[in-house]
Parts: structure tokens; C-alpha cells; sequence
């Protein structure tokens, strides 16, 4: 028993209790006479039994029988995140109940079958669904796919409400943002799904693709105040109307098959000021009208606008007409890149089917069952035997990139130069008060400096500094390629020697301006000049690259650079900074880089790649390591990453893709369609396809390159390579 209320038409609230008994006939309550007096229809409203009890009121004597609401078979999920319900296999069911989502973020819902829910399949809310801002949305992040909504059923709520004897709703959305709905089967829904409850509901950003909406009455989906993009969609034979939209919605529908359907579109403005806009952009339309029955079917082969109260209407085939009002939250409809998915008129979807392949591809790929981990590659043309035909690329293995420390040692002025690593200062005369610190870490970076020559030990000698910085052992390299890097602040133009370079022939190799300040290399009492004109203060990049095959050997000083073939004295071992007598008295250092041609690859590859039983020219991207080069096993590796930028034919970025890779493999197999080749051999290999590569593109350049981290804190960077899109 309970204790309740009723109100009257004339809203007095009466207390009495409620005795609950179970009947047969489709799930019905008894409510005994508890001090209510007589039963009648004056009773509006049922207070305090469950939150939203309802009832339907008829007179059985003293018994009056109601109707329970069916909310009571959703599952409420409140104020949570980051959770997937998937369905494992291919019959997961969810039967006779569904999902309520309330303020929930980054949900996914995934490879489930709905029969016969009462209420709602999925129905996702968020609070702020007065939100005039797109920040002011505070839930979203929505993935609902690769499920199929089958039609619901509704046995004990149809006296209340006459349309939910079919289910209230299969994907119901209101008070969100960033919402994908993609590769569902929607059979024969009734209402199949919704976008703002109301016109005061407020959302925006929605994706709708790849679905199938067979034999549907309504929805699909109703949309009101919110930004929606359909693309890819094949609505097959619908009795009622498609898409609805109204009050503030706005719909860019592109690449769309409509089969045997009635109605279109409808639009219309019902509850607020705010017109709805559709474009409608390289649809097939099969036996189905374009128009609506708000819309003449005269405006199929032209653009049109309306006067009030549709001035702000357009529908359209061509992609890149406008329309006058802004979308919703200030986007400027399909035409604003930063917001939507086009940019130079080309679309930034990374799967665009035409609309001619729909009706076959849709049924194979949308809903429950479909999605598993089926995937193939197959090589096409000549490119079939070798795993990565084009490796125009080189990759520089960084060793050591110093992070300088507070800590330097002192050595005596009658010191030799420090075998060991670290960072040593070493003072050429006599110490005295004004000569503490002269190298000091100041926020990252090395100050060397001294006295400028004052003389307060009345020797007569200026003070010169020598910071020496000295590589580890392991880091001593004489073969290959070795780039050695630092960026430097030198003073106003003087003469100089800041720079020497430590080798193990003790030769002197350095950067050296001479009397007229022009730079040059200092190589075994000869000069080779860096540059002519004279230096002025500022920040200089300096690198040092040494070519140990040839001898040859090159330093550039920012854009200038010079070039020696006869070096012979070995590895580098350290640098030397030393201050000089009535010109370069303080300087700072910073970066000191490491770096040796390796011999990681990234390749491409053209071929053919299938998932969920889909197939797409697609462009296999393989990274290729030599075994022993820069590691030995693969623990060695921290992480991987694959950085793909792809410009279109202007040479405007329209999507950057940084994708981790976890598996290392010894070998690959590779398909030709009737073979299949493993090549295994003292290399590495891993790789990533991008899929969707086709002709629509053309002039589109993927640039490729790969990131490595040892954890020896090594880091290899490839440069890749571009490919273009014919």
C-alpha cells in the first residue's frame, strides 16, 4: 500500500492510500477507495505514487484501474561518462526496455538490436537545453551505431498517449552537442528519432550517415533549433515523411537515396520566430518527390528562396549557394570551414560515397551484426610484390637534446680538457672577487661570462672564461652522417671565437670571426668563410654537420653555410666557449642537439582495404625499421607516432590525423587478390591505412611522416614523403 494524493479539476489535493495489485490485463493497478470518496472523472491527476505515473480514468464501482506509465521500463544512466554498451556477437537484444542518457558525456552505443521497447530505445538529454552558445552545451560526445532499431511496441500506455503504441522513440536527442549517428538499421519505426524536444530545446552539431531507414512512418529524423548534417543515407521506402524540419533546424543533406518515398521533406515553423533552412546537395531521389507539402515540386532543377514567412529558406542542389540567416550558435551553415565538414568547396568527410551505391552498399553495412574486426588489404597494379614501394625519404635519429641543470664543476687553469660528461667552467688567470659564477645556468639556457679585464689582484691580466660541455662517451660518433646543433646569443659585432669544436685529434675546428667580423670555419690553421658581410647581435642557429664516408664537413651559421672535404680528426667529444679580450665578454647557449642519419622509412602503398564489408581505394602507409640500428629489441620502443597532414589542390590544410601505433610486426603479409606474399627479414614494419581515396580528390596531397620514442630517450623523426591524389 501507498500513500497518495489526488487532485481535482478544481485542483484540491485529496490523501488517501493506494493498494497495488498486479492484474492480468496488460499490467494494471487496483486502487481501492482510501477517502477519496466516490470515483469520477473529476480526478486529473495521481500525485506522490512513482514520478510519473499517469492514469486513465473509468469507473468500476468503488475501483478505479490506471494504466502504468511505461517510462518505468528505461534504464536512467544519470551524470555519467565514458562508457560503451556494446553487444557482443551478432543477436545481442535489448527487449521490451531501452536507455534514458541524462547529462552524460562520451557515450557509446554500438552493435545492439531494440525490440519491442515501450518507451524510448535510446533517448539522450542534456540540462542546458536553453543553451544560446555552442561552450553553453555542457553534454554531448555521442556515438549511437551499427545498431538496429526495430518497431517498438506498446501495450499499456496507448489510452494516454494515442502515438506510442509503437514506442515513443528509437534515437531521441535533446539538449546536446557533437552527436554522430551512423550505420543504424531503422525498420519500421514509428517515431524514429528526434532532435529538440520542443522549440525552446537548443543543440547543435549532428551527423547522421551510412543509416538505413526502411519502411518508417515519421522522423527521420524531426529536427528543431539544431545544426544537422545527413550524408550517406538511404531511406528506402518510408510511409510518412522523412525528414521533418522546423522551428530554427537547419539540414545540409548531401549524397542521399530516397526510395518509394512520399514525402521528403517537411518544413515548416511552428512554436518560435526562427525559419528553418535545408540544402540539398547531389541526392538521388528514386520514385520520391523532392518537395514537400510545404514546397512547390517546381524547384527541382533550380535554386529558389522564399518570401515571408520562408524568406530564409533555401533548398537547393547546388552545394555552394548560401542562404541569408546564420545557423544556429553563429555557424554559418555548410559554407564556415572552422565549424563545418567543407572547406574550398571540398568535402572534409573522410568516407563519401556516391549516392548510386546506397541501395547495395547500405544493407551490408548498417546495423546490428555487421560490425566486427574484418579487415583486409589488397595491393593493386604493379605495386604487389615489395611492401612499400616509395621510401624518398631520410629520418634523424636525435640523441642527445641537453636539458641544462643548475650544477656546472670547476677545473684548475692548468687543466686539460674533461674527459667526462658534464658542463665545467675553467678561469685562465688568477681568481679574485669579481670572478664567482662565470658559467651559470640562467632559466635553461648557459651564461659564460668574466670581468671584462678589471684588474683588482694588480697582475695586469683581463679574465677570459672557458665553459666546456662534454658529451657522454656513448655518444662519441665517426661513421655516417652526425649533425651537431646549439642556438647561441653572441654580442654586438666583434671579433670572436666563441665555438670550438672538441675533437679526438685535438685539431682546432671552431666558429670564428675574424678582424673584419665576418664568420668562417677554423679548420687546422686555415679559414673557409660562412659569410662576407659582417655579423650583427642576436640569436644565431648553429649546426655542424659532419659527413664521416666522405670527410666532408659543413657549418652554417642561420641561412649561411660552408663547406670543408678535408676533415679527418674524428668524433666531436664536446664544445668549448670561451670569452674574448675586448669583445665577446658575455654570451649565452642553449639546445645542444645530437643527431644521426637512421635508417627508419615511411613508404605508401596504393591498394584496396575492407571493413565491415565495405570496400575503399585507400593508401597503406608502412614505416619500416632496421633491425640493430637504433635498437635491439622491440621493449625498446616507448611509442610510435604517425603524423598525416592533408592539404587540398590549394594548398590549404584541411585535416592533420596523429595516430599512435602499437603493433611492431617481423613481417607483413601482403595480398595481390591471388596470393599472398610474407616478407620477413632483419626489419620492422608498421603501418595505418587511410581509406576513401578516390578521384573526387584530385589535386589532394597527403603528407606523411612518423615520430619514434626510445626509451633511452632517443627520439627519430622520418620526413615521409607527399603523395598526390591523380
Amino acid at each position: 500500500k501507498y500513500d497518495v494524493k489526488v487532485k481535482d479539476t478544481n485542483n484540491n489535493i485529496l490523501s488517501g492510500t493506494i493498494e497495488e495489485q498486479h492484474l492480468d490485463n496488460g499490467g494494471l493497478y487496483q486502487i481501492t477507495n482510501g477517502g477519496f470518496g466516490s470515483f469520477d472523472n473529476s480526478y486529473t491527476e495521481l500525485l506522490g505514487l512513482r514520478s510519473k505515473i499517469t492514469y486513465d480514468t473509468f469507473e468500476f464501482g468503488n475501483v478505479e484501474y490506471i494504466k502504468y506509465d511505461s517510462y518505468f521500463n528505461m534504464l536512467d544512466v544519470n551524470s555519467k561518462s565514458n562508457i560503451t554498451v556494446e553487444g557482443i556477437g551478432t543477436d545481442a537484444i535489448i527487449a521490451q526496455w531501452g536507455f534514458t542518457w541524462k547529462n552524460c558525456n562520451n557515450i557509446e552505443v554500438k552493435n545492439l538490436t531494440f525490440n519491442d521497447y515501450q518507451e524510448d530505445a535510446c533517448s539522450f538529454e542534456g540540462s542546458d537545453t536553453g543553451a544560446t552558445t555552442l561552450d553553453g552545451l555542457k553534454t554531448g560526445r555521442l556515438w549511437v551505431h551499427n545498431n538496429t532499431f526495430n518497431i517498438g511496441k506498446n501495450g499499456s500506455d496507448v489510452s494516454y498517449e494515442q502515438d506510442k503504441h509503437d514506442g515513443d522513440g528509437a534515437t531521441d536527442f535533446k539538449g546536446l552537442k557533437n552527436v554522430t549517428v551512423s550505420y543504424n538499421h531503422y525498420y519500421k519505426n514509428h517515431k524514429t528519432g528526434l532532435v529538440g524536444g520542443d522549440g525552446k530545446h537548443h543543440q547543435a552539431n549532428f551527423t547522421f550517415h551510412h543509416n538505413w531507414y526502411q519502411e518508417n512512418q515519421a522522423r527521420l529524423p524531426y529536427g528543431r533549433q539544431a545544426n544537422m548534417h545527413m550524408y550517406n543515407n538511404f531511406y528506402d521506402s518510408s510511409t510518412g515523411t522523412n525528414m521533418q524540419i522546423h522551428d530554427g533546424g537547419y539540414a545540409f543533406i548531401e549524397n542521399c537515396y530516397f526510395k518509394n518515398t512520399k514525402k521528403t521533406f517537411e518544413i515548416i515553423t511552428n512554436k518560435t520566430s526562427q525559419v528553418p533552412a535545408v540544402k540539398s546537395y547531389n541526392n538521388i531521389y528514386d520514385n520520391s518527390k523532392y518537395d514537400s507539402k510545404y514546397l512547390d515540386e517546381s524547384i527541382l532543377d533550380s535554386d529558389i528562396s522564399f518570401e515571408t514567412p520562408y524568406k530564409n529558406l533555401l533548398l537547393t542542389k547546388s552545394r555552394t549557394a548560401t542562404i541569408t540567416n546564420d545557423c544556429l550558435f553563429g555557424s554559418s551553415f555548410d559554407t564556415d570551414s572552422t565549424k563545418f565538414y567543407y572547406e574550398n568547396n571540398a568535402t572534409k568527410v573522410t568516407v563519401m560515397n556516391s549516392a548510386s551505391e546506397l541501395p547495395t552498399l547500405i544493407p551490408t553495412v548498417a546495423g546490428s551484426g555487421k560490425l566486427n574486426d574484418y579487415t583486409t588489404y589488397s595491393v593493386t597494379g604493379e605495386e604487389e610484390v615489395v611492401p612499400a614501394p616509395v621510401y624518398d625519404n631520410t629520418s634523424i635519429a636525435t640523441y642527445l637534446d641537453e636539458d641544462f641543470s643548475d650544477s656546472t664543476m670547476s677545473i684548475t687553469k692548468t687543466a686539460s680538457t674533461p674527459e667526462n660528461k658534464g658542463l665545467y667552467y675553467k678561469i685562465t688567470d688568477d681568481i679574485d672577487s669579481n670572478d664567482y659564477n662565470n658559467v651559470t645556468v640562467d632559466n635553461g639556457r648557459v651564461k659564460v661570462y668574466d670581468n671584462s679585464g678589471s684588474d683588482t689582484t694588480g697582475d695586469g691580466a683581463s679574465r677570459t672564461t672557458n665553459a666546456y660541455y662534454m658529451f657522454d662517451s656513448g655518444n662519441y660518433y665517426s661513421s655516417g652522417i652526425v649533425k651537431y646543433s646549439l642556438d647561441i646569443e653572441v654580442p654586438v659585432s666583434s671579433k670572436w671565437k666563441i665555438i670550438s669544436f672538441i675533437n679526438n685529434s685535438n685539431k682546432e675546428l671552431a666558429l670564428y670571426s675574424d678582424s673584419s667580423k665576418h664568420l668562417a670555419i677554423r679548420y687546422d690553421g686555415s679559414e673557409t668563410a660562412i659569410t662576407t658581410s659582417v655579423y650583427t647581435a642576436g640569436t644565431y642557429h648553429v649546426e655542424l654537420e659532419i659527413d664521416y664516408s666522405n670527410n666532408k664537413l659543413s657549418l652554417s651559421v642561420g641561412e649561411n653555410k660552408a663547406t670543408i672535404t678535408n676533415y679527418t680528426s674524428g668524433a666531436i667529444k664536446g664544445l668549448l666557449f670561451t670569452t674574448s679580450a675586448g669583445s665577446a665578454r658575455t654570451y649565452y647557449f642553449d639546445n645542444i642537439k645530437i643527431a644521426v642519419n637512421t635508417n627508419l622509412k615511411l613508404g605508401y602503398q596504393l591498394g584496396s582495404y575492407t571493413n565491415n564489408n565495405t570496400k575503399y581505394n585507400a593508401l597503406r602507409i608502412i614505416g619500416k625499421i632496421e633491425f640493430n640500428d637504433i635498437y635491439t629489441d622491440l621493449d625498446d620502443i616507448e611509442s610510435i607516432t604517425m603524423n598525416i597532414i592533408i592539404e587540398n589542390a590549394n594548398g590549404v590544410t584541411t585535416k592533420t590525423l596523429n595516430k599512435d601505433i602499437t603493433n611492431v610486426y617481423k613481417s607483413l603479409k601482403i595480398s595481390n587478390g591471388t596470393t599472398i606474399t610474407e616478407i620477413g627479414d632483419n626489419l620492422r614494419y608498421y603501418y595505418s591505412v587511410i581509406k576513401g581515396i578516390t578521384s573526387s580528390y584530385s589535386g589532394y596531397k597527403i603528407k606523411a611522416s612518423t615520430t619514434l620514442n626510445l626509451k633511452n630517450g632517443v627520439k627519430v623523426e622520418c620526413s615521409g614523403f607527399v603523395y598526390e591524389i591523380k
